[in-house]
């Protein structure tokens, strides 16, 4: 846990923020792991291909399968997607899926106060702890008018980085770089896509055709070092 308590001349402790509908959108590895895990969890849905071709040798133990037209659709999906869990947070190497802990991004851009002088931090080479403790509150599945849509609730995520930061906090010009460690309590996943069917030699497989990640964190603890790297007597006498 980071103590919330004041200021050294290495670091500069921010107190707790609590934002309303604060918004990260998510870099580009980011978003290609989440594809990566839908993939998954399209195959967990509707099996590799069609059901008569399926047998218990031939489906590896990440599988939890869901049956095309099950009136109880949607909570099969969300215990197969629950079944995942401890294999994402290992790795599937057999479809290339690399271990969600840590999940790395390379980069994220933080807005932590607004206006025009606002205080924004970029974060890069990012490892985030956590993300395999996720569970699925609410799913809606795809039809032509509409996207998928689910909404993944997690209870802490710790990141570790490095930063580049800008503007002004707590009425200071604050620029500077270093290493950036949070911890991000009550995140919400919201995750929006559309799905397709493909036919191959005669076999029917579910498509991810589209994907977009929405998160909101509800409480923030953050320590940044080397905030006020650009200004001497800053950086030496606030304590």
């Amino acid at each position: 846990m980071l103590k919330e308590k004041v200021f050294s001349a290495a670091a500069h402790r921010i107190p707790r923020y609590r934002p309303v509908g604060f918004c990260i959108q998510c870099g580009s590895t980011f978003s290609l792991i989440m594809f990566k895990v839908w993939i998954v969890i399209a195959t967990v849905s509707f099996g590799y291909a069609t059901a008569d071709k399926i047998t218990a040798d031939n489906v590896p133990p990440y599988i939890k399968q869901c049956r095309e037209g099950d009136s109880e659709m949607i909570k099969c999906f969300i215990g197969a997607i629950h079944h995942l869990r401890p294999y994402l947070a290992q790795g599937i190497p057999e479809i290339e899926l690399p271990s969600v802990e840590p999940f790395k991004m390379e980069e994220l851009t933080l807005s932590l106060t607004t206006g025009p002088n606002g205080y924004r931090v970029s974060l890069k080479d990012i490892d985030v702890f956590g993300a395999s403790n996720f569970t699925v509150r609410k799913m809606r599945l795809s039809d032509e008018n509409r996207p998928f849509e689910s909404v993944i609730n997690i209870p802490v995520l710790r990141i570790n980085s490095r930063y580049e930061s800008s503007g002004v906090l707590i009425i200071l010009p604050a620029s500077g770089n270093g290493t950036f460690n949070g911890q991000l309590e009550g995140v919400e996943a919201t995750v929006r896509g559309r799905t397709s069917i493909k036919e191959k030699e005669s076999l029917k497989y579910l498509h991810v055709d589209a994907l977009h990640v929405d998160l909101v964190v509800r409480n923030i603890r953050l320590l940044v070092k080397n905030v006020y790297k650009n200004n001497a007597i800053l950086s030496k006498y606030i304590v």
